[in-house]
């Protein structure tokens, strides 16, 4: 996880700790005073709680669309070089190692209690991903996601091993994964959010042929809050986020709140 990312979530964990503190405080209150606690303050507390661990519940705007038979398979696609495939139950340990190496949470826990954590993206219906292998089948390399179905646009997510990362797998993984959706689905736009300060994924979006299309609010609840957070944290304004604002039109300290929005056209 990059650097201003990796403060924000920071900043959020501390904000909904606090806010749960104060729940506590107040559950302890009512307790004191009825003799007994209140099981909406209860439900209260686990809302919030549930609400930082999983901030981006599948959408329900729409209907998902149905993988149940590329499921099945054992190749989504391959090209000789690298093959797709979908990501299964026995895939779940290698799904969370990949995810835990861009995390700044869960130290400490043990491989089970992380993949509980991590394994429900796979059972998602409204989620496909899938493991990017060597074609030998001799390594895995990482994943690559649709994760919400449902939306009219496509978000895909990959992220690669860090030891096969600069080794052009991610973008022809890309180019492969979206080919064969749109073979299947018919879309023909997709697209990939990226932090600012995550140069390799940038380079990997300019290979798979992507457009840099804005910028995407993608941490805060609000732009009240996100411009709260540029006017805290101006010193991280780096000159490549001053080079990406002016390729934007926009000002750098934008870019401390927000990703960058990439789409491919197939």
């Amino acid at each position: 996880m990059d650097r201003i990312y990796t403060i924000i979530q920071k900043e959020e964990m501390k904000r909904v700790s606090d806010e749960i503190l104060a729940s506590l405080d107040k559950l302890g209150k009512r307790k004191a005073l009825t003799g007994e606690a209140s099981t909406y303050s209860k439900q209260e507390i686990i809302d919030t709680i549930s609400a930082f661990l999983d901030p981006s519940k599948p959408s329900t705007a729409g209907k998902c669309w149905d993988f149940s038979q590329e499921r099945t398979k054992p190749v989504f696609i391959a090209d000789g070089t690298i093959l797709l495939r979908p990501l299964t139950a026995r895939d779940e340990e290698f799904y969370t190692a990949i995810r835990e190496q861009y995390s700044i949470f869960h130290k400490g826990l043990t491989m089970a209690q992380l993949t509980d954590y991590w394994s429900p993206d796979l059972r998602k219906d409204s989620a496909f991903y899938c493991a990017i292998e060597a074609e030998d089948r001799s390594q895995k390399m990482g994943y690559i996601a649709v994760k919400d179905t449902s939306k009219e646009l496509w978000e895909i997510a990959v992220e690669l091993d860090k030891a096969h990362c600069g080794q052009g797998c991610g973008s022809k993984a890309i180019t492969l994964f979206l080919m064969r959706l749109n073979e299947i689905t018919t879309k023909n736009q997709f697209q990939f959010l990226v932090e600012v300060d995550n140069i390799p994924c940038q380079s990997c979006m300019k290979k798979a042929g992507a457009e840099l299309t804005g910028l995407h609010n993608y941490a805060f609840d609000s732009e009240e809050d996100a411009e709260q957070f540029e006017a805290t944290h101006v010193d991280l304004i780096t000159e490549h986020m001053r080079t990406l604002a002016a390729k934007l039109g926009v000002k750098p300290r934008k870019l401390l709140s927000h990703v960058l929005d990439y789409r491919i056209n197939i």
